[in-house]
């Protein structure tokens, strides 16, 4: 799901054709309602429950969806970025947020909806790097 911003709206579009045609999950998904799930996450990553949370559930929640693959990788990279010394507040949170949207049950999609269960999480992923990418280093 990396790539130019049009590849990735039309990511999200086909990614929205297919949920609508679905009987498991809101048709009214939109990578929008990941974007407001993100937010709310980001102040709850610097709290000491949401950091013990991630800390305590992220390598389980790896486990139990097969820990490989390039959505897991990059879920690595944002958990070892939430865990550096040097990382900045904003950024942990920022990291944080899609790591907690990955392992908390209150996702868009259902996870048990598969295969479509983690796409709403892979969105949350992208845009969690979108993000990172465009501030400064």
């Amino acid at each position: 799901m990396s790539g130019t911003p049009s590849s990735w709206h039309e990511s999200v579009d086909s990614i929205q054709r297919v949920l609508q045609t679905s009987n498991f999950i809101d048709p009214h998904f939109t990578a929008e309602h990941v974007r407001k799930e993100l937010s709310k996450y980001e102040l709850y990553a610097l709290t000491d429950e949401g950091e013990r949370t991630i800390r305590d559930s992220f390598r389980s929640k790896i486990e139990s969806v097969g820990g490989a693959g390039p959505f897991i990788e990059q879920l690595r990279s944002l958990y070892e970025l939430f865990g550096g010394e040097s990382t900045s507040a904003e950024k942990r949170a920022i990291a944080g947020s899609a790591l907690l949207y990955f392992i908390l049950s209150t996702d868009i999609i259902p996870d048990y909806a598969f295969p479509f269960g983690y796409l709403d999480d892979a969105i949350a992923v992208q845009l969690v790097l979108d993000r990172l990418a465009e501030m400064p280093e």
